[in-house]
């Protein structure tokens, strides 16, 4: 599957960087993670490879040397998944199950991915917005219990954090959390 296009990454409202200096820090990888990310690769398209060669076979063998071009693909393989085998001790990479079992399954593990950052982003925001809620409901009975009580001010401690400076521009407060125009 190729790439996204650059647009479908860019989030709306915000300009695409035009020169490498705007664009930002790519993540490294590690060399050995590398090396292995190449030879995966590498395998993929000699995969490939292979199911079009042998897709192109002659019946008679003509204009194939006696390894023919099947076999030297088949060898390439081989020889890929010999050097999988040695640089996986190179590798500290924990790969969760559920990920296996989906390529198991032939399943597209980068769909079950997306579906768990979702989920765990929509329970995310209810989270937020439930401390959200809390906070406001202490405040707004701190501010009461000052009004009608007001010897327990120095009693009333203040709030001891304040989330809407964390949360920034991402989640907001659903309407039913906003301030009532009315006193308590």
């Amino acid at each position: 599957m190729p790439p996204p296009p650059p647009s479908a990454t860019i989030p709306d409202g915000a300009a695409s960087p035009d020169t490498e200096e705007e664009r930002p820090p790519s993540p490294t990888v590690p060399a050995p993670l590398k090396r292995v990310q190449d030879t995966l690769l590498s395998l993929e398209y000699t995969l490939r490879n292979l199911s079009a060669v042998a897709a192109d076979v002659q019946p008679d063998g003509q204009d194939d040397p006696p390894e023919g071009r099947v076999g030297r693909t088949v060898n390439e393989v081989i020889r890929l998944l010999a050097q999988l085998d040695e640089q996986k001790d190179d590798v500290e990479q924990n790969i969760p199950k559920d990920v296996l079992d989906d390529i198991d399954n032939n399943r597209n593990p980068n769909r079950s991915a997306k579906a768990r950052v979702e989920n765990t982003a929509v329970q995310n925001q209810f989270v937020h917005s439930q401390l959200m809620a809390v906070q406001s409901y202490r405040g707004f009975l701190r501010e009461a219990l000052v009004e009608n009580f007001p010897d327990m001010a120095p009693f009333l401690d203040e709030p001891r954090m304040d989330l809407t400076k964390h949360a920034g521009d991402v989640v907001r407060m659903p309407s039913h959390f906003e301030q009532p125009t009315h006193p308590i």
